[in-house]
């Protein structure tokens, strides 16, 4: 797990009823892996961890725009249904404190 004390995409998921985890590799493993900002073997790393809940789940991961398309068509290959919300999705809600304004705009 990354060492991050407070998560906002964490308490959006569990405001929504979705699992939390922390899919990208932690500075110790990207300097194992060689992963540094080779984009395509860390978007194998986080498919690597998304990998057991690909199964039905609903999911909602929280990456950079340079990884949209690329990562979408990574889980489409692998048969998992993956839609892009829009750019600056989320730009513009009103601060964290109710989970009912999420649901309309999660409801994939």
């Amino acid at each position: 797990m990354n060492n991050v004390s407070i998560s906002i995409v964490k308490n959006v998921a569990e405001g929504v009823e979705l699992k939390h985890l922390y899919c990208d590799p932690t500075r110790q493993e990207r300097k194992a892996l060689g992963i540094d900002n080779d984009l395509e073997r860390r978007e194998q790393f986080w498919l690597s961890r998304l990998e057991p809940h690909l199964n039905g789940e609903r999911i909602l991961l929280v990456c950079g725009a340079s990884h949209l398309e690329s990562f979408q068509r990574r889980l489409l290959d692998k048969g998992v249904k993956a839609e892009v919300l829009p750019a600056q999705f989320g730009v513009g809600l009103p601060p964290l404190g109710t989970t009912e304004m999420f649901g309309t705009f999660l409801d994939l």
